[in-house]
């Protein structure tokens, strides 16, 4: 590990996306604060409110989520980092186009396994890259280290360093554990909220998180695909021609259709037994699962 001296400085990570990947952000949060040094900074959850043909985004308390003072005892304990509390900045942290590059620099770190690279992308106040800096990554090297080197050689002097989405950083490279994802625990009213559900359930039951949704698909593509229309029937490989005029094409199993879900949960569960599914898909898209399972 890092030994620990005195703070470096602070780190301002800014989450992004679902619930899930912004836990996993956090957990990054807490790996890179300790890598560098640096106190973190409570970080805020994003929002994101749907409607139709509206799409809203907001910012959150730590606490509206998660244990606030669960996660500073976890951070320090496991990782030796000090959580400092926003207003401690006071709006060195903001991306106003007036800050001053000494104080501030903001980054998107990224694990290119591909190429066996960590990319350093900083970015300007509007989120275009200035410059991109490389180094060599490997499982059977230090490669925690190397990132370390890389962000320290060329920004340590700056007070404040920000981490854009830092979704596939540390816990993308093989290093997850326990620790760092036992920090983030619902908040008080959460907990008991999902334990008066559990109650309701019987005790054993069956669940799939269904990324049937046209917006999964979008993603999968890396575009937009406004019109697109996806019958529930749609086999994978038929989902993904719609991602033919991409550049950059999805993952052999980005994207399982219902169809295809449900063909393969029949291998394991029993026909029309109960099974919960979690999902923001119409009911016309997980007509295949409804038609095989009990579904709630």
């Amino acid at each position: 590990g890092v030994h620990r001296s005195s703070a470096a400085g602070s780190l301002v990570c800014h989450l992004s996306a679902g619930l899930t990947n912004q836990e996993n952000m956090v957990e990054n949060c807490l790996r890179i604060a300790h890598l560098l040094n640096r106190n973190l900074v409570l970080p805020s959850p994003a929002l994101t409110a749907i409607q139709p043909n509206i799409v809203s985004r907001s910012r959150a308390n730590f606490s509206d989520l998660w244990n606030e003072t669960h996660f500073e005892n976890c951070a320090r304990m496991h990782f030796n980092v000090t959580v400092e509390n926003p207003a401690a900045l006071q709006g060195l942290a903001s991306t106003s186009a007036e800050q001053p590059p000494e104080d501030l620099a903001t980054l998107s770190i990224h694990l290119d396994r591909q190429k066996g690279i960590w990319r350093l992308d900083p970015l300007d106040s509007n989120g275009y890259v200035l410059e991109q800096f490389t180094v060599p990554w490997s499982k059977k090297d230090s490669h925690q280290e190397a990132l370390r080197s890389l962000v320290l050689r060329n920004f340590s002097h700056h007070k404040v360093i920000r981490v854009v989405s830092p979704f596939c950083a540390i816990a993308c490279s093989g290093q997850r554990d326990q620790f760092a994802r036992e920090c983030y625990k619902p908040n008080h009213a959460i907990e008991s909220v999902a334990e008066q559900y559990l109650r309701t359930l019987p005790a054993h039951f069956n669940c799939v998180h269904a990324r049937v949704e046209l917006d999964w698909l979008r993603v999968c593509c890396h575009s937009a695909l406004t019109n697109v229309s996806l019958p529930a029937s749609a086999t994978m490989s038929e989902a993904r021609g719609h991602c033919e005029h991409t550049h950059q094409p999805p993952a052999h199993n980005c994207y399982v259709s219902a169809h295809e879900l449900a063909r393969f949960l029949l291998r394991t569960l029993p026909r029309n037994s109960t099974l919960f599914v979690a999902s923001g898909a119409d009911n016309d898209l997980l007509a295949p699962l409804a038609s095989a399972f009990d579904v709630r």
